[in-house]
């Protein structure tokens, strides 16, 4: 009688013991989850810009919009984190066509390269984390025909300026392009690619204690001067590209940050 007594204990305290077990993994599923959506809510983000003279054509590792009319993306967007930075993907130099572009984009070989460089908009050294993310940014569609001076001077200061931001700030979105009009100078073989005057990036750190907003347009020439003489309102860049930046921000938020130009935090 007493081994059936024991028995019966020894089965409730099993069971006891197993429920408590299913507390304590649905407990802890529960944390983690709770920490995973807290360290990736700033994903939710939408940071996509609106415009229409583009086709959305959205790769991996960051999108673009582009305009077969003048044979340049409008835009290209992307989200940066520190930990991207730590790569040691090599650059490989393998420009070619985008296959996801609607009517093709320039072939590598249309730029004159004593002339133009084939300028990133999404540099290959922001992809470095992995090899097929620094072979993305070499296709064309994310070329735009630039100065050596230009390319290799400023541009790069200021690409570099936004991966020393990164590191500061652990995430941040940038969004990157031409200044596309009609009447610019037109290269290639068919001179159906066109040359832009001016250059511009934008910057968004959108984080619970810190929101700003910064934008930068670049005069297309080899340009002395400080990088913080072309800061401008994200409002004026709007304007010249008739493109809209960051649209899913809060109506308020957007306003706020978009109207001004500071420095502050950036330095």
């Amino acid at each position: 009688m007493q081994i059936i007594k024991n028995y019966h204990k020894l089965k409730y305290q099993m069971k006891d013991n197993s429920i408590m077990r299913i507390k304590y993994r649905l407990f802890f599923s529960f944390l983690i989850s709770c920490c995973f959506f807290a360290q990736n809510s700033s994903q939710d983000l939408n940071y996509l810009p609106k415009s229409k003279k583009g086709v959305l054509v959205q790769h991996k590792y960051f999108s673009l919009s582009y305009v077969s009319k003048y044979k340049n993306a409008e835009w290209v967007a992307y989200r940066l984190v520190d930990t991207m930075l730590h790569g040691t993907a090599k650059r490989k130099n393998n420009f070619c066509v985008d296959p996801m572009v609607p009517g093709g984009t320039a072939c590598p070989n249309d730029f004159p390269p004593k002339e133009y460089d084939r300028g990133h908009l999404c540099p290959a050294e922001d992809m470095s984390f992995s090899q097929e993310a620094t072979d993305s940014t070499f296709y064309m569609s994310n070329m735009s025909p630039q100065m050596g001076t230009f390319n290799r001077g400023v541009w790069k200061k200021l690409e570099n300026r936004i991966r020393n931001w990164a590191k500061k700030y652990r995430e941040i979105y940038v969004v990157s392009g031409p200044v596309l009009k009609n009447g610019l100078q037109r290269i290639g073989p068919k001179k159906d690619i066109s040359v832009p005057k001016e250059f511009y990036k934008v910057v968004l750190v959108y984080q619970d204690t810190v929101k700003r907003m910064i934008g930068f347009i670049l005069p297309h020439r080899k340009i002395k001067e400080s990088l913080e003489q072309f800061a401008v309102p994200v409002d004026s860049i709007e304007k010249i590209t008739r493109i809209d930046f960051f649209p899913d921000l809060p109506d308020k938020i957007e306003r706020q940050l978009e109207k001004k130009v500071s420095l502050a935090g950036w330095n």
